[in-house]
C-alpha cells in the first residue's frame, strides 16, 4: 500500500461558488466531475487539483452535520508564503486575525503558516516549510 493522501473531501453548499473559489482565487483547475444518484436525490462532485493536493467538492442533496472524526483544518503547501498572502489580499482574501506564524520550532528549518476561510466556513491554512 503506498502512504499518500488521495484526496480531501469537502461539503459545500454551493458548488458553483466553492468551484470558482479553489479555481479562481487558490488556483486548482477543476480534473473531474460528476453526478451520483442517491435515494434523497443527486450527489454532485467536483475534483480539483493543484499540484499534489486534489481536493473533492460534495454537494449533496441534503447536507448532514458531520460530528464523529471532525478535522480542524487543511493545509496547502505553499512557497513564499508572504507573496502568497499579498496575492490572496489583492483577491480581497481575509485571513484569520493573529492566525499568521512563524514557528522555529516546527519541521527541521522551521514553518510560516496562516488561516483562512473556505466558502463553505471551512478552515484552510497556508503552509511554508522553511
Amino acid at each position: 500500500m503506498k502512504n499518500a493522501l488521495a484526496h480531501i473531501g469537502v461539503y459545500v453548499s454551493n458548488l458553483k461558488e466553492s468551484q470558482e473559489f479553489y479555481e479562481n482565487i487558490l488556483g486548482f483547475h477543476k480534473v473531474w466531475e460528476n453526478t451520483n444518484a442517491s435515494p434523497e436525490g443527486d450527489v454532485k462532485v467536483v475534483f480539483v487539483e493543484k499540484e499534489d493536493l486534489i481536493i473533492e467538492l460534495i454537494k449533496l442533496p441534503i447536507l448532514e452535520e458531520r460530528r464523529d472524526g471532525v478535522i480542524d483544518h487543511f493545509a496547502i503547501a505553499v512557497k513564499e508564503i508572504d507573496q502568497v498572502i499579498e496575492e490572496l489580499k489583492n483577491k480581497s482574501v481575509e485571513f484569520e486575525d493573529g492566525s499568521y506564524c512563524i514557528a522555529p520550532h516546527v519541521f527541521e528549518q522551521g514553518s510560516k503558516w496562516i488561516m483562512l476561510r473556505g466558502p463553505n466556513g471551512e478552515r484552510i491554512e497556508l503552509n511554508e516549510r522553511l
